[in-house]
């Protein structure tokens, strides 16, 4: 296996140099140009393959609109994910006239660029970053705001200076300062106000989402975190005012608030990182425009489209609402719905179903037949909490809680019974509830969720929630849906060599028909014909006529691309493409859809039953699976979306991977869930994991990384059980006291931390090594 030369994704073929053509055309465009130096900065970090966004047709309306009058704007930018990237944006953008400066953010995927007034450099820059793999977008009003690990990193910040502040004036009492040092109570005010503010400022983001969960009637580890927290800060506040010393433990309140803090903060920007820097086009527009009976256009939000309304679809854009066409005969992809690979033609007056996506180069004239809230789409677009905890967590969440309450106050009870000193029983019990820290659940787990995420980065997997490591270790199925996720996102041209027959003339043509049209054949031979470096010299309108293809007249002569169906009598098996000059015939191209690379070593290495659900016609389902050398009868096709959810309802557990609205139910039910990184899917946002690797070799990395993580929780609450056994009993003996906590404290998490750290395998090279053949090849080298 190598790696793209480009942006480091895994390559299932050893002997090529780049996972796809976009990528090798950015990288050929980057050494031409001297702008190298971009892979120096960019080092062995991962990136995200750059597809067709290059060849990809652009509508730059919105940036018209929001530059109007201005000379700053905030945009999203897709694609950046190092320093590389962020250095590359600001040297195009700021050798361009009038511009002044630029601040990109590559955690976030936002930057900020201004300008001199009356200039247009953004526009400019807009229109050239395809070219090197990137694209300007509007920026959603959701994403403006900080986000949560930004937030809660000034939290963690205060917090940590307040915890230094507590240990800065703990410190001289450890150190045997008498009581009646002129400065001792100064200190001591000093270390409960930092405790105060540590638990003010860190402690409430805990004790929210602790009440959040209990209103919901579950139990969430900031509960734990909480009660430890509260009783320590309650029991050190009693300490404090009745001048018993065996009860402070203000310090302890700051230090672990920070330490708790620092645990989520690892887990929140890791998942927040892979998200931002997998931000992809919107599913569904946010807004849309309506025709008016006067000939006006007006917009409402999409989600508010009421049936008889009549509308505009976008070039491009999928249909939100089952619609009737008002004019001309259009051609539409049912891809996106339902797995169909070829688009399909819809005549004046007919109804094309939601999800539909318009493929002509022109909008679409539509009436709403339903509200948008009755349609398929908006089932399908509907959040679902994927987040919760599991059942194993709930229930190692309530042994631990019972068993630290009822020992607390059971060993406090004792205490009293047999000494009759209430200081003594506090101390007891206080000191139960502080040393019995939940460090191992709070801090060494979420470090290696984030080791284990970083790792399966190196393969192209981005995981986006957390909960997925013990998901992957219950699945029983592997799941797929066709179209796109076990296929290629684009069919392949099976002869390429002809375009090299054309004439240079020929071949700008062929270009030119094919810049702006999105039907998938003619994308597939916009990228090969990009990627040779054919110029685009013609300005001619191309009329896109559904049925028939793609029409322009250069100087007097007609060139056309369709079906060879449509010139010569017969009927074309497979997909095919013609392209003629007057009538008569210059090329036929082939066309053939195919599997990603890989697929079937992948799939046989998994260890798990494959099964294939799809909405496309279930013999091509059934087809492909014997190519897979998997068993056609665990292969369905003509599947609806909630015939997909119910064939995943009786699968479970089963991991399962998709990337098209109809997926979205199956999504739902699944028990883990991954997707391929795609412009335009609601499903982004959706799945436990995202992938960008052209191939399916991630699958056995990810399922023996999960097999990693396992065995580290298994260690580590191992650890915290002995811990916290070891501990407890010497506060139920009554030789606890806030030097010990204070010691033990740091060393258990120091220790959580080293076993959370354990060697997670070889780093893998850039060599074009063959990968293992097998899950047991595949294991992570960690000892049992």
């Amino acid at each position: 296996m190598s790696d793209c030369l480009h942006c480091g994704t895994p390559n299932p073929n050893p002997t090529a140099r780049f996972c796809c053509s976009g990528c090798e055309f950015v990288y050929e465009t980057l050494t031409a140009e001297g702008l190298d130096r971009f892979y120096d900065l960019k080092g062995k970090a991962t990136g995200i393959p750059v597809k067709d966004r290059p060849f990809q047709p652009q509508d730059l309306d919105w940036l018209e609109k929001a530059t109007d009058g201005k000379t700053t704007l905030e945009v999203a930018v897709n694609g950046v994910t190092c320093i590389g990237c962020v250095w590359l944006i600001e040297k195009l953008f700021l050798q361009l006239e009038g511009a002044r400066t630029c601040a990109l953010f590559p955690d976030t995927g936002q930057a900020t660029f201004s300008w001199d007034e009356g200039t247009h450099p953004l526009q400019t820059l807009a229109e050239e970053l395809p070219r090197y793999g990137y694209a300007l977008g509007a920026l959603d009003s959701s994403k403006k705001t900080a986000s949560e690990s930004s937030r809660l990193l000034a939290r963690l910040g205060i917090t940590s200076a307040f915890a230094l502040n507590a240990m800065a004036f703990t410190l001289p009492r450890y150190l045997g300062m008498e009581p009646t040092f002129a400065f001792a109570q100064i200190f001591e005010i000093v270390t409960l106000l930092s405790a105060t503010f540590a638990l003010l400022i860190g402690g409430t983001y805990f004790f929210t989402r602790a009440l959040a969960a209990l209103r919901q009637r579950t139990l969430h580890i900031d509960l734990p975190i909480s009660l430890g927290l509260l009783l320590a800060f309650a029991g050190s506040l009693i300490g404090y005012f009745i001048g018993e010393e065996r009860l402070l433990y203000f310090d302890f309140v700051a230090i672990f608030t920070t330490l708790m803090l620092g645990g989520r903060y690892l887990h929140l920007a890791a998942s927040e990182k892979a998200r931002s820097n997998l931000t992809r086009t919107s599913a569904l527009p946010e807004n849309i425009t309506l025709l008016e009976t006067d000939g006006t256009t007006s917009e409402k939000p999409t989600r508010s489209l009421s049936s008889g309304e009549v509308f505009l679809l976008p070039t491009g854009q999928p249909l939100p609402v089952t619609a009737i066409l008002q004019k001309d005969a259009a051609s539409l992809s049912l891809a996106w719905i339902n797995g169909e690979p070829e688009p399909r033609q819809f005549e004046a007056g007919q109804r094309v179903p939601s999800g539909a996506v318009n493929l002509a180069n022109q909008a679409l004239t539509l009436q709403a037949d339903e509200d948008f809230a009755d349609s398929l789409v908006a089932k399908l677009t509907q959040s679902s909490d994927r987040t919760q905890s599991s059942a194993l967590l709930q229930k190692l969440l309530r042994i631990y809680l019972l068993t630290v309450l009822v020992v607390g106050v059971a060993g406090g009870l004792g205490w009293l019974f047999v000494t009759g000193s209430l200081v003594d029983a506090l101390q007891v019990s206080i000191s139960i509830f502080i040393v019995s820290c939940p460090c191992a659940l709070g801090v060494a787990i979420p470090l290696a969720d984030r080791r284990a995420a970083t790792h399966l980065q190196t393969y192209g997997v981005f995981v986006q929630n957390s909960a997925l490591w013990q998901r992957l270790m219950q699945i029983k199925a592997l799941v797929l849906d066709k179209t796109g996720t076990l296929t290629l996102e684009h069919p392949t041209l099976k002869d390429p060599e002809l375009l090299d027959l054309l004439t240079a003339s020929e071949r700008g043509v062929l270009l030119h028909l094919t810049a702006t049209s999105l039907h998938p054949l003619s994308r597939t031979l916009h990228q090969h014909l990009a990627k040779a470096g054919t110029t685009l010299p013609f300005d001619t309108a191309v009329v896109d006529t559904p049925g028939q293809g793609l029409t322009t007249t250069i100087e007097g002569v007609e060139y056309r691309l369709g079906k060879p169906a449509l010139w010569e009598a017969g009927k074309a098996t497979g997909p095919e493409v013609e392209f003629t000059r007057d009538g008569q015939a210059i090329a036929r191209f082939h066309f053939s859809e195919s599997a990603r690379p890989d697929a079937a070593r992948a799939l046989a290495a998994s260890g798990l039953p494959v099964h294939i659900l799809s909405g496309d016609e279930g013999q091509r389902v059934r087809d492909l699976a014997r190519s897979l050398q998997l068993d056609p009868a665990l292969a369905h096709g003509d599947l609806s979306p909630e015939d997909k959810a119910t064939h995943i309802h009786e699968l479970n557990p089963a991991l399962f991977l998709g990337d098209g609205a109809n997926d979205s139910l199956a999504f739902d039910a699944a028990l883990a869930t991954g997707s391929p990184v795609a412009d335009r899917s609601l499903l982004d946002t959706k799945a436990d994991f995202l992938f960008t690797q052209p191939g399916l070799g991630f699958l056995p990395h990810l399922l023996a990384t999960s097999r990693w993580r396992h065995r580290i929780v298994r260690r580590v609450l191992i650890f915290a059980i002995v811990y916290n056994s070891i501990a407890i009993t010497i506060c139920l003996m009554g030789h606890m006291n806030p030097l010990l906590a204070a010691i033990l404290m740091p060393l258990s998490s120091l220790a959580s931390l080293a076993l959370a750290s354990a060697r997670l395998g070889k780093t893998r090279s850039s060599s074009s090594k063959p990968a293992p053949t097998s899950i047991k090849a595949l294991t992570l080298p960690v000892q049992s």
